[in-house]
């Protein structure tokens, strides 16, 4: 896939952040609910109006081509996939926290190969190709070169919280922070995986996730330089239930200092 692709994957993005921001700061509390029975796993009309308008406009654009989103499963079977997160961070976005994202990713054969990453707030587009390199509006952005770990900057999350599991990530938040400089909760995987990519973060780990919340991301970061492996340094990653995405400098670092590598 070349630049021109991945362009066109960025303007549907695009698009998806005006209709989120569309509905920024505006909803009524009968455009939120819950979903899946869990009290903290939240949807609003502004997932499923960004996603719609996701997916018409990828089936405009490139008919044949399937698509799975977070809101509607296996909208269509294709050659190749598209992967979609319409609103990565829902409970910010309730909450009027800018910390959000549109999320698309495109897989081949089940491995992701460009990536798309929009923060509609904040105006910045995040993209990567596999062999191109990763871009930020624009410009290369390259991961840390940081060793130390008494210097590192590194985020993770808590959707297995989320989800209920009893063995979650509350431990290795606590080994983590007095292992590194500082930790960070921002509550949006895909804005994590591309601040690793740009240089903010050294790494980034979480865990109970799912494909829409990690393809996209995982080809910026690899794209910038930086590595993307499940906790215990394998390719499970791939469904979301574990991830690590880091400089490469420090894998072996947080694998090793982290003392939950699955949740359950």
């Amino acid at each position: 896939m070349d630049r021109h692709f991945e362009q066109a994957i960025a303007a549907v993005a695009r698009k998806a952040g005006a209709v989120l921001m569309n509905h920024y700061g505006k909803l009524a509390p009968e455009d939120v609910s819950i979903k899946g029975g869990l009290s903290r796993d939240l949807v609003t009309v502004a997932d499923k109006a960004a996603e719609a308008v996701i997916i018409e406009e990828l089936q405009r654009e490139f008919p044949g081509i399937g698509i799975l989103t977070e809101e509607s499963g296996s909208v269509s079977e294709g050659t190749g996939r598209f992967v979609i997160d319409p609103l990565d961070g829902t409970t910010n976005f309730s909450q009027r926290l800018q910390h959000f994202g549109v999320s698309i990713a495109y897989e081949e054969q089940g491995e992701p190969v460009t990536g798309v990453i929009y923060a509609p707030y904040f105006d910045d587009m995040f993209c990567a190709t596999k062999g191109n390199g990763a871009t930020l509006n624009g410009e290369t952005i390259r991961v840390t070169s940081r060793t130390d770990p008494s210097e590192l900057f590194v985020a993770t999350g808590f959707a297995c919280v989320r989800a209920g599991y009893e063995q979650n990530n509350a431990s290795n938040f606590t080994t983590m922070l007095t292992a590194v400089r500082a930790v960070r909760r921002l509550g949006a995987c895909s804005l994590d995986m591309c601040y690793t990519a740009c240089g903010i973060f050294d790494a980034y780990w979480e865990m109970s996730l799912s494909p829409w919340d990690v393809a996209a991301g995982a080809v910026i970061v690899r794209e910038a330089g930086g590595m993307v492996t499940d906790l215990n340094g394998g390719d499970t990653w791939h469904d979301g239930s574990t991830i690590l995405a880091s400089n490469g400098l420090v894998h072996e670092f947080m694998m090793s200092t982290l003392p939950v590598h699955k949740a359950r």
